[in-house]
């Protein structure tokens, strides 16, 4: 009998972009370390301090959500939540409180770049918010007050 034909190898992972290098350096390593992936949070409604059938969290979307979760948990998420892009780098960073993006929201550009800094308010955009092109040169700055962008 002819030998088996050797397995094709399993092509090495493609690496993941590096780390933008803000995210390095205190505090932003901090804010990293702690966070959860994005892919872990559910959107869905729940009364506070009213337990929840897990059967249920498949059917707790739809109109009705307004909070972001983490798995079976019974209260709203709050800490760092990191984005990750297709190609594996970091996207976004974004500080959630009680189910809402609340605190400092940071986006990069695959290459790096910081993309838009801002703050959230109760799951609105608010105060300014600054934006910079894939060179890390500012390109605008906005104004918002609760997710409503202000004319200056």
């Amino acid at each position: 009998p002819e030998p088996e034909p050797e397995p094709e190898p399993e092509p090495d992972p493609k690496p993941r972009p590096p780390l933008p290098e803000m995210v390095l350096e205190p505090p932003y390593s901090g804010y990293l370390k702690e966070a959860v992936d994005y892919e872990e949070l559910h959107y869905g409604k729940r009364e506070e301090d009213k337990p929840v059938d897990p059967l249920a969290l498949v059917f707790a979307g739809g109109e009705d959500a307004s909070l972001y979760f983490r798995g079976f948990e019974q209260v709203p998420f709050t800490g760092w939540v990191k984005v990750w892009s297709d190609e594996g780098g970091l996207e976004e960073l974004t500080h959630f409180k009680k189910g809402q993006e609340d605190g400092l929201c940071l986006l990069w550009h695959d290459n790096g770049f910081l993309h838009q800094q801002g703050y959230f308010t109760d799951g609105y955009e608010e105060g300014e918010w600054v934006f910079w092109d894939r060179d890390g040169n500012e390109t605008k700055r906005e104004t918002y007050d609760k997710g409503i962008r202000v004319e200056e």
